[in-house]
């Protein structure tokens, strides 16, 4: 298992869209100053060559919960307190998504539980101020993801450039279809690369929603890795 942690981040950026993630009422209890969109953020990577351990006997529940923000409707899935997978999709996606999230973590079981990741968000965000992200993948494709969080916020790279940044000039596409199958959106910023013409090239969350993320990033001017 690889473990990245990245520097401090701040969510201003994004923060009206994070904070739909948060119950109203904690937010009123809440005193909003720039310290509370500051988080740290750790990244384990598990291959599919490691066991996964993540998983014991007896804790095999993954709790999930679907909802509203001004980027989509986003659906989040947590292991405890660590996040496994974030996504943005339709409520027809929806079952698909999860059905992946089943398939990929099998042995499981899938709980909806709106309150209690409402919870862990704000746990996260407010009270720790550190978010725990477990990315599962192919050996390659958690090669792929790790590379992504090296790209700024405001930068763009193209899929031949992730390719040459780990020595496999010839595996361009490879890398677009490993940062297609990225479980973690926004966190892990995989609409931050495009192709070498420089269209957008693909987005599992929808190309509109790629090309709202860069056009937002490239007109501010936060230099933090993430966001």
């Amino acid at each position: 298992m690889y473990k990245e942690e990245a520097d401090i981040v701040t969510l201003d950026l994004y923060w009206n869209q994070i904070s739909t993630l948060i119950p109203r009422r904690e937010l009123k209890k809440t005193r909003a100053t720039s310290d509370d969109h500051r988080i740290r953020i750790t990244i384990d990577f598990q291959s599919k060559k490691n066991d996964k351990s993540i998983l014991t006997i007896n804790e095999r529940t993954l709790v999930w919960s679907y909802d509203e923000s001004s980027l989509g409707s986003t659906l989040s899935v947590f292991y405890n307190k660590t996040l496994i997978a974030f996504a943005v999709c339709t409520y027809e996606a929806r079952n698909h998504f999860l059905s992946e999230i089943r398939k990929k973590w099998f042995p499981c079981v899938l709980k909806e539980s709106p309150n209690k990741v409402k919870t862990l968000w704000h746990h996260a965000i407010f009270v720790k101020k550190k978010l725990y992200v477990l990315a599962y993948g192919s050996h390659f494709q958690t090669i792929v993801w790790r590379a992504l969080l090296k790209i700024n916020c405001g930068e763009i790279r193209t899929y031949l450039d992730i390719a040459n940044d780990l020595n496999r000039s010839g595996s361009a596409r490879a890398v677009g279809t490993a940062i297609g199958g990225n479980p973690i959106f926004f966190f892990i910023p995989c609409h931050r690369v495009v192709r070498k013409s420089g269209e957008l090239g693909g987005y599992r969350w929808g190309l509109g929603l790629k090309k709202i993320l860069l056009d937002h990033e490239s007109t501010s001017k936060v230099t933090n890795r993430i966001s």
